[in-house]
């Protein structure tokens, strides 16, 4: 304490400081610092500082994994361990196409087959040659294009992936076998009927139901009328002798099946083939969606080989696309999108 005699004054008037006030604390974000600590507190005060920021860093990525739609490659192969085959940017020609699928609209819609130099097209002959040293070690020749959820544009991929690798010289089958809501027929131009689901009940021969060179070395065989309940028809003994028999009459057999988290087709459906290809959406599917879809194939001792990321916007510095949500029940899903790249 300082005490302070005013000369000629009344009396005496005392001011006291004292060594322990406080200084001011300084705003650093969103935690105060103090203006000065001890070496001890200040080591405190960045203990607790890291706390808070690693607090802050981990709800961020819990929000992500279970909410945020994926929005660069990287993550799925640092959060995932799978494999990214090709980024597929979006294309507006591509978008025109499926409004006219919407719109039930005849004629063949194949991006493939309207521009050839499209950049999404060209991504797709990028996974055309992945795939090829992918299935290098397959069991099979077979493969399987599936997805976490609806509205991914797994359709398309699988479309124009045979379409790339027909116009590559391989003979390929392309078969829908979405047996809930497949529709690969209308981008082929083609009806429904006659298709997997007569012949898998022993109603028509695979001469009945497949369409020959829809385009050159492409042929086609579409889901047939809807089931009602396809999952025992696609656990029927007659799917495996089937599938070994067109196995041997082409290069590659290409089965479109339904999401993965939906129903439990495509994982009845892994042990046939030999290779299993995700088709993943920027800004849609999740990491969350992803791991939960390899946890469904390991259940069954299956795995998957590899992942399409669809629809990749365009960044300064990234090659890549991105469109609409999606919200689904089930199998029975509806679609929010504006100008969508979908199924």
């Amino acid at each position: 304490m300082k005490a302070v005699i005013l000369a000629g004054g009344l009396g005496t008037r005392i001011s006291e400081e004292t060594s322990t006030r406080p200084k001011p604390m300084v705003e650093t974000g969103r935690i105060a610092s103090p203006g000065y600590l001890t070496a001890d507190g200040y080591a405190a005060w960045q203990d607790a500082y890291r706390r808070v920021a690693a607090i802050w860093q981990g709800a961020a990525f819990v929000r992500k994994y279970m909410f945020g739609g994926i929005d660069d490659a990287h993550e799925i192969e640092d959060h995932t361990g799978l494999a990214v085959f090709a980024s597929v940017p979006s294309s507006e020609k591509q978008v025109s196409l499926y409004e006219k699928i919407q719109a039930k609209a005849t004629g063949m819609f194949v991006l493939e087959n309207v521009d050839t130099h499209d950049a999404a097209i060209e991504s797709l002959r990028s996974f055309r040659t992945a795939l090829q040293f992918a299935m290098l070690d397959a069991k099979n020749n077979r493969v399987m294009i599936t997805g976490p959820t609806p509205g991914l544009g797994k359709s398309f991929v699988s479309v124009n992936t045979v379409a790339v690798l027909a116009a590559s010289g391989k003979r390929v089958l392309l078969i829908d076998l979405d047996l809930r809501k497949g529709h690969i027929n209308q981008y082929l131009g083609v009806t429904r009927d006659n298709g997997m689901a007569e012949l898998l009940a022993g109603e028509r021969t695979f001469v009945q139901v497949v369409r020959r060179n829809i385009l050159p070395n492409l042929d086609f065989i579409p889901t047939g009328a809807l089931p009602s309940a396809p999952h025992l028809l696609l656990q029927h003994g007659n799917l495996k002798q089937f599938l070994e028999k067109v196995s041997a009459e082409y290069d590659l057999v290409l089965l479109d099946t339904p999401p993965v988290l939906a129903v439990t087709d495509a994982t009845v459906l892994s042990e046939h083939v030999g290779t299993s290809i995700l088709v993943a959406r920027e800004g849609i599917t999740t990491l969350g969606d992803l791991n939960e879809t390899v946890k469904r194939f390991t259940q069954v001792g299956a795995k998957v080989t590899g992942v399409v990321f669809n629809a990749v916007r365009p960044r300064p510095g990234k090659y890549g696309y991105s469109y609409g949500k999606y919200r689904y029940s089930g199998y029975a899903y509806e679609q929010y999108t504006k100008g969508t790249q979908v199924e």
